[in-house]
């Protein structure tokens, strides 16, 4: 077989190897060592060769921060708004003071 694929080196296929006393084995074991590879087929599924950049890092927190601006906005605007017409409906009422102790 091959000694390394895109992510590991020193892979173990089977063959016969001597170990020395307090020396540790240092192969990778490839789940599948034969014939397609579900294992690496599994993995770029998952998107695990995938390697981004600083540039869409800050591109995916500007997206992020733009959409939390927009939300905070909003909101403070329809609260304002809310606001605003609770007081202009307030405002219209008539004066309790003027108005006739039998009607209060």
């Amino acid at each position: 077989g091959i000694s390394s694929d895109i992510m590991y080196d020193n892979l173990y296929y089977g063959e016969k190897f001597h170990l020395e006393a307090n020396q540790v084995v240092k192969y990778n074991i490839p789940l599948d060592p034969q014939g397609f590879d579900w294992n690496e087929e599994y993995k770029k599924q998952r998107g695990m060769y995938k390697f981004y950049s600083r540039r869409t890092f800050y591109r995916r927190l500007g997206s992020y921060v733009l959409y939390a601006l927009g939300v905070v906005i909003t909101t403070i605007t329809i609260r304002s708004r809310t606001i605003q017409r609770v007081v202009r409906r307030l405002s219209l009422r008539q004066n309790p003071r003027k108005m006739p102790l039998a009607e209060m």
